[in-house]
C-alpha cells in the first residue's frame, strides 16, 4: 500500500488517534478522548495542568484541537497544524516509502 496523506488519515481516524497516543502517554490508565459525532467532549490537557481543556473536532476531515480555557496563542496552534500538515505532505511525498 502506498503511503498519502488520505491513508494516513483513513488509518487514523482523521487523526484521532494521533492526539490519543499522545494524550495516553501522559495519562496511560485512563479513557484519553470520549467521541461524540465530529467533537470530542473535553479532554484534559497535560499543558494546562491537566484540567479538562483541551477540545477535539473534526474540521472538513482532519481532526484539530483547541484549548477553552487558553487559546494557547493563535501563533502556536497555527505553528503545529502546520507542522501537522507538513509532516504529512512530506511523507506521503516520498514514493519509497510504503507502509
Amino acid at each position: 500500500m502506498e503511503l498519502s496523506k488520505k491513508a494516513i488519515l483513513d488509518k487514523t481516524h482523521y487523526g484521532l488517534n494521533i492526539y490519543a497516543h499522545i494524550l495516553r502517554s501522559f495519562y496511560p490508565d485512563e479513557l484519553v478522548i470520549h467521541l461524540s459525532g465530529k467533537k470530542c467532549l473535553p479532554a484534559r490537557n497535560p499543558f494546562n495542568n491537566g484540567k479538562e481543556t483541551l477540545i477535539l473536532e473534526n474540521r472538513d476531515w482532519v481532526f484539530c484541537f483547541q484549548d477553552v480555557e487558553n487559546p494557547i496563542l493563535p501563533a502556536i496552534h497555527s505553528i503545529l497544524q502546520l507542522c501537522i500538515t507538513t509532516s504529512l505532505d512530506l511523507i506521503y511525498s516520498k514514493s519509497w516509502m510504503k507502509i
